[in-house]
């Protein structure tokens, strides 16, 4: 992360560890010089940090007061930052895990930021596909990508993505596109692959 920092990116990180109900939770948060989007990232994941307490709570009401031995645990950890003269694009790794349930649950946060209109990018800014064919091109190419026997990528709706410098991470979260066994999935495709697909403005 140092030459993020060099860059005027630093990571902030936040640690709490609740002794008397037992999780414990780990933060990092981007800072750059665009307020606006330190904001909202930060606003978005103290409220999943929130929810996540809140399910700890629940779970120990349900279980008239008394706390799993076995501890839970929260993190959202940013594990990639792409930035240039036009665009911020983040992906975090967010986990969580209540003590005494069958097993965790992971998923990607993606944020892909226009500098110069100054809001996120969502994937019909980012991506221009004129036809079915289009649509039917780009799921195959993720589709191979991913090469995993079974596994097929059927829509392109709410579909998370994040920016790198030659390429496109496409991102599915525990159980999207597979079993729980297959984890986190991540199709990295060559910007020189689908680039009759990505809007001029970003090419």
């Amino acid at each position: 992360m140092d030459s993020y920092i060099q860059k005027g990116i630093k990571i902030d990180s936040i640690k709490i560890a609740d002794k008397k109900r037992r999780f414990e939770i780990f933060l990092t948060i981007p800072v750059s010089k665009i307020k606006k989007l330190d904001l909202l990232i930060k606003k978005e994941i103290l409220e999943d940090k929130a929810a996540f307490i809140n399910m700890v709570n629940e779970n120990i009401k349900e279980n008239n007061g008394k706390i799993s031995f076995i501890g839970s645990d929260y993190s959202c950890v940013l594990n990639h930052i792409f930035d240039n003269k036009f665009i911020i694009s983040y992906n975090f790794i967010n986990s969580q895990y209540i003590g005494g349930t069958a097993h965790g649950i992971s998923r990607f946060k993606s944020y892909n930021y226009d500098l110069k209109k100054g809001k996120f990018i969502n994937f019909n800014d980012y991506f221009h596909l004129k036809s079915d064919a289009d649509s039917t091109y780009l799921l195959s190419a993720i589709t191979k990508r991913i090469n995993r026997k079974g596994v097929e990528v059927n829509t392109l709706e709410r579909i998370k993505f994040n920016i790198l410098k030659d390429s496109i991470s496409f991102n599915f979260d525990n159980y999207e596109i597979a079993s729980y066994s297959e984890g986190l999935i991540q199709a990295k495709i060559s910007k020189n692959e689908i680039g009759r697909l990505i809007n001029s403005n970003y090419r």
